[in-house]
């Protein structure tokens, strides 16, 4: 009797909290797409990259600080999870590439607009550079309440 009592109990205080419901995590904003590149650091430009399903392709024209002019490319980065790496050439001499892409939750994140690519290059010669990446279509839109000013930081509510 008491055990019918307190399954009773039991199903009187689910019935009574509601249903639990379960909240799907939103999916985050795709990262494959081409990307503009700025490059810093003892190699100076601007490129492109392109992301497609597990790699990473940059592309870009840059000027060493002694002012030789140049290509920045590495063509095959493989991405694990949100990084990247790989191997490519920075004024004809290797180099090593590592990096990861960064993209919002879900589309109501303010914080972080559109996708971005972030990336360290090492020569051989052991000189380094950075390069910051992202998809121009996303970075421009909008999002949605028409006031970017406190930018997701929750202020302005």
């Amino acid at each position: 009797m008491l055990r019918n009592l307190a399954i009773f109990l039991l199903l009187v205080s689910a019935w009574i909290a509601g249903p639990v419901s379960a909240h799907a995590k939103d999916k985050p904003q795709k990262r494959d797409g081409d990307y503009n590149i700025s490059v810093a650091g003892f190699v100076k430009g601007q490129g492109y990259a392109t992301v497609t399903g597990l790699q990473v392709r940059l592309q870009a024209n840059v000027v060493s600080e002694s002012g030789e002019k140049g290509e920045l490319n590495a063509s095959a980065l493989t991405i694990s999870g949100t990084h990247f790496s790989g191997t490519g050439n920075v004024l004809g001499h290797q180099a090593t590439f590592s990096g990861r892409l960064d993209a919002p939750d879900s589309d109501q994140e303010k914080a972080l607009k559109g996708v971005r690519l972030v990336c360290t290059v090492k020569t051989d010669e052991g000189k380094y550079s950075r390069i910051v990446g992202y998809i121009p279509a996303l970075a421009a839109a909008a999002t949605g309440d028409g006031d970017d000013r406190d930018r997701g930081r929750g202020k302005g509510k």
